[in-house]
């Protein structure tokens, strides 16, 4: 597995050492799907610092435009858990 576990990528004009997609999937795999766990509990984890700050704050009257760049983003959201699109990172392992 060695010689697979990297490969190039260009990126702009420089060609760069990445971990190859054969690697990353397998290594992805064999951490059952901990990172991504661990980042959607981090996501979380700031979700809930924001609302606390926010509580903390007094429950101040946010702008209109936040709140529905908020209502958009959760529509976006709901539409596509309804359709069981899945948001695919580099190497699509979703």
């Amino acid at each position: 597995m060695e010689h697979t576990k990297y490969s190039f990528e260009q990126r702009g004009a420089t060609t760069i050492k990445v971990y190859s997609q054969e690697f990353s999937k397998s290594y992805h795999l064999l951490l059952n799907n901990m990172v991504e766990r661990r980042m959607k509990k981090a996501i979380y984890m700031i979700g809930c610092f924001w609302y606390t700050a926010w509580v903390d704050a007094g429950q101040p009257k946010l702008p209109n435009k936040l709140i529905q760049n908020f209502e958009k983003m959760a529509l976006n959201d709901s539409i596509l858990q309804k359709h069981h699109h899945k948001i695919k990172g580099r190497i699509g392992l979703h």
